[in-house]
């Protein structure tokens, strides 16, 4: 999940969500391989600044596998 610094700048879909983040999720098999014993896998981040960004793994209606966040403090220009 994408958090944005500033929810004004969120895709309108998920503004009428009242969603305070964007979702980049994705399934493994279609956005990641194995690089050299690691898992990896890339997406392209939105154009808007960003203040965090919260990622992990999860099982579908089930409990979180790990996860983790980063501030990124990144402000508006």
């Amino acid at each position: 999940h994408i958090f944005p610094a500033y929810a004004g700048v969120l895709p309108e879909h998920r503004r009428r969500q009242n969603l305070d983040y964007d979702s980049l999720d994705f399934r493994f098999p279609s956005h990641g391989s194995e690089v050299e014993g690691t898992c990896v896998a890339v997406r392209v981040l939105p154009r808007y600044p960003i203040a965090k960004v919260r990622t992990g793994q999860y099982v579908a209606d089930g409990p979180w596998l790990w996860h983790g966040e980063l501030e990124i403090g990144r402000s508006a220009p």
